[in-house]
């Protein structure tokens, strides 16, 4: 907590003063701690040298939990402080780490301050939303003090004090606290308290400044919810790990390939041994149907052999195809008679016409043409 005029307040753990925190509504006098459940914690003041004692009879700090009405004090008179002419020259410490209680109601023993967890149940009876509102909280005061005699002398009990353990489920939405603060009995055996007959109070003047420090403990998530503390870095990488991890990386993609590539070639040769009995029986069908065409170009040479009239020809390869269909028919030459004197193949009358060849091949091909009748008048003019 911030030091005012020469007064420090801090929360020990261990020894150790806990680490503060800003509060984030910038109120310089309030400070975060980080709670862990299960951790003893001391309340400390510490007036330092050059603080002015002016004279006061004593220096005084007192302290409540959770703004419960049980009050802690620690006092210490002037008279055993190392001062000069009202200025102190040695710090004083004054801490207070638990409350002397009976333990199984006999031996006195001290109960020592702790942070704990919160409970939840799941009611809210008989629970006053106050105490809630109270939770999470130390508050400290320091001041030179005088005494005064009290009225009704104080006698310690030696009961333990009742925190607020559980909190109903419904009241606990949306706050910010999970901790609270628990008394843990101790091993050490003390002596009986003596009773109380004397109360300190803030001197006159100036000399009785009262400095108070509020101080909130928050568990490590709220902080970091709040913005006391960062959010919790990445962890530096590994790089043997990360190393491993990529050696493994490659050996089982490595091995999948492998596997991958098997398949690959075992489809393939599936495909070939598929392939090669397609063929087979291809082979097997071409062979049949080439009988088939040989019979029926037989067939066609066969009919279409008396139709060229004594004409033979040699049938070479190339003309396969064409034995299979019936040849072409060729135009049929006419042959005009306008004369009177009628001429027949053999020419006029009287004399021969040569032949030709192409005249030859049309004969045999065209059907013989029909003579024309002559017609002779035999009538008599007489």
């Amino acid at each position: 907590m911030p030091c005012t005029d020469f007064v420090d307040a801090r929360i020990l753990v261990d020894g150790q003063p806990l680490e503060e925190y800003q509060d984030p509504d910038n109120d310089d006098n309030v400070r975060y701690i980080q709670a862990k459940a299960g951790q003893t914690f001391v309340v400390q003041v510490t007036f330092l040298p050059g603080f002015q004692l002016q004279w006061a009879p004593s220096l005084y700090f007192e302290f409540w939990i959770d703004d419960d009405p049980l009050r802690h004090i620690v006092y210490a008179f002037s008279k055993s402080l190392v001062h000069r002419k009202g200025v102190l020259t040695r710090e004083l410490r004054l801490s207070h780490d638990g409350k002397r209680v009976k333990k199984d109601n006999r031996q006195w023993t001290k109960a020592l301050f702790t942070f704990g967890a919160l409970g939840i149940e799941p009611t809210k009876d008989a629970f006053s939303p106050d105490k809630l509102n109270s939770l999470g909280k130390l508050t400290i005061r320091a001041f030179m003090a005088k005494t005064m005699q009290r009225e009704t002398p104080y006698s310690n009990d030696g009961a333990m004090p009742v925190v607020v353990d559980t909190v109903p489920e419904e009241l606990m939405k949306g706050r910010l606290i999970k901790n609270n603060i628990k008394y843990t009995a101790s091993d050490e055996v003390l002596d009986a308290p003596e009773g109380v007959f004397q109360d300190f109070v803030p001197v006159a003047g100036d000399a009785g400044t009262v400095y108070t420090f509020e101080c909130k403990y928050r568990n490590k998530e709220i902080l970091q919810h709040l913005g006391c503390i960062p959010r919790s870095p990445s962890p530096e990488p590994d790089h043997a790990l990360i190393a491993a991890h990529t050696e493994q990386m490659l050996k089982l993609e490595k091995e999948a390939r492998r596997k991958q590539n098997l398949e690959i070639l075992r489809l393939r040769q599936e495909l070939e041994q598929t392939r090669r009995c397609g063929d087979s029986r291809e082979s097997s069908t071409t062979m049949v149907g080439d009988d088939d065409a040989v019979s029926q170009e037989n067939e066609i040479n066969v009919k279409v052999e008396p139709q060229q009239r004594g004409v033979k020809r040699e049938r070479g390869d190339d003309e396969e195809l064409q034995g299979l269909m019936p040849p072409p028919k060729r135009p049929v030459p006419m042959i005009e008679l306008d004369n009177d004197d009628e001429q027949d193949e053999t020419g006029p009358r009287g004399t021969k016409r040569p032949r030709d060849e192409d005249d030859d091949d049309l004969q045999q091909l065209a059907p013989p043409q029909k003579k024309m009748p002559i017609l002779v008048d035999l009538t008599n003019d007489d």
